[in-house]
């Protein structure tokens, strides 16, 4: 048995004994931890196996808060570091160095008397229609729209779309303008009727194309 090995298993006696009075002058107390020593030599290799591995943990647990405590440390000097400058050139300038930090919560905050006063209109959406409608009476340049005259204006718009419509497509026609599909259509309707043998030949002609571009193939690997 190695030293290493007899230090542990003297650790988990003295873990497993932790606390009891009289540990080196009760003969009880001593039966107790005899047995308990008996107990640690004979565990199975599994149970060691599992105690070391607790072991493990705890010294990997316990380096890790070693890191973090110095590195907590470390940073903390930094920042102890940093402040004692801002507070001597503070010092140096005839300031307090903790104004910047000690700023006062209350500074922040939003107040109704930080804001212009707005005057708030409660006049009715209708009531201002009203008004508008009002204002619009006592000008003379404008013509008043009534049911006959809205129905006029409608119709002359009418008028000038399909007029306007109409010289698009002489225009086409005469070979002046671009002609759209529907400008076709409406000439000629049989130009967009396919023949009744259409999608035969059709089916026939990629056919014919895919036995062409199969003997080409078997063409160029042709070795004889």
């Amino acid at each position: 048995m190695g030293k290493a090995d007899q230090k542990k298993k003297e650790k988990i006696v003295e873990d497993k004994t932790f606390g009891l009075k009289n540990k080196n002058r009760s003969a009880k107390v001593q039966a107790f931890v005899q047995q308990v020593r008996q107990s640690v030599d004979q565990r199975s290799p599994q149970a060691r196996k599992s105690q070391a591995e607790l072991e493990a943990r705890r010294s990997a647990k316990e380096a890790k808060q070693a890191r973090e405590a110095e590195l907590a440390k470390l940073f903390n000097d930094v920042d102890t570091q940093q402040r004692k400058k801002r507070e001597e050139a503070a010092a140096a300038a005839g300031g307090d160095g903790d104004d910047q930090l000690m700023c006062n919560p209350e500074d922040y905050l939003f107040r109704p008397e930080d804001f212009d006063e707005v005057d708030q209109d409660e006049t009715r959406l209708e009531e201002k229609l009203e008004a508008e409608r009002e204002k619009l009476k006592e000008r003379t340049d404008l013509t008043p729209v009534t049911e006959e005259t809205f129905q006029a204006w409608k119709q002359r718009k009418r008028e000038e779309a399909a007029a306007a419509e109409a010289a698009r497509v002489r225009k086409a026609k005469a070979g002046e303008g671009k002609m759209r599909g529907w400008d076709l259509w409406q000439m000629d309707k049989d130009l967009f009727v396919d023949d009744e043998e259409a999608d035969e030949f059709y089916e026939r002609e990629e056919q014919d194309d895919a036995v062409a571009a199969e003997e080409e193939e078997e063409a160029a690997y042709d070795l004889s």
